[in-house]
């Protein structure tokens, strides 16, 4: 087994603290971390207005209220990248974050908001953290899933 990290994340601005109100936790965001050799990391992740993007590491933890990371156990984490960066491009997800709320919503399959992608790209992989959808999973039940270790 081989080990990806996690990082959970909040941001600065009154957007990033309503999605943390609305889901009972003090983070408002989570991405998959990807160790680029000789660079700094990227992270890979649904993002409001942009979909499904890469982002800079440390550009995010300048900019970053809080950040916290954690391990998960993975057969291969290739294979997990490769999974992650194969949905860049990918639409954002803002009917689900509305069904959250209303707890009213189908899946859909093409968009992602940030803690369904990564619960998707898991899952994808052999990781399942739930037993339930992942359109209802928030950056609080990732967080509390047993199969994470924090950093």
């Amino acid at each position: 087994m081989e080990t990806i990290t996690i990082q959970f994340s909040r941001g600065r601005g009154i957007l990033s603290s309503l999605v943390a109100w609305g889901t009972w936790s003090w983070s408002s965001h989570v991405d998959i971390v990807i160790p680029i050799a000789g660079a700094s990391e990227l992270l890979v992740g649904a993002n409001a207005g942009l979909g499904v993007s890469l982002r800079n590491s440390s550009k995010v933890l300048a900019d970053s209220k809080q950040v916290e990371r954690y391990t998960v156990q993975v057969e291969n984490k290739a294979d997990v990248y490769n999974s992650a960066l194969s949905l860049v491009g990918s639409g954002y997800d803002w009917m689900g974050i509305l069904g959250i709320v209303s707890r009213t919503r189908v899946q859909n399959k093409n968009k992602f908001f940030c803690s369904e992608f990564v619960a998707h790209v898991l899952l994808e992989n052999g990781v399942g953290l739930f037993n339930q959808p992942l359109h209802r999973i928030t950056p609080r039940d990732l967080i509390s899933s047993t199969k994470l270790s924090k950093v």
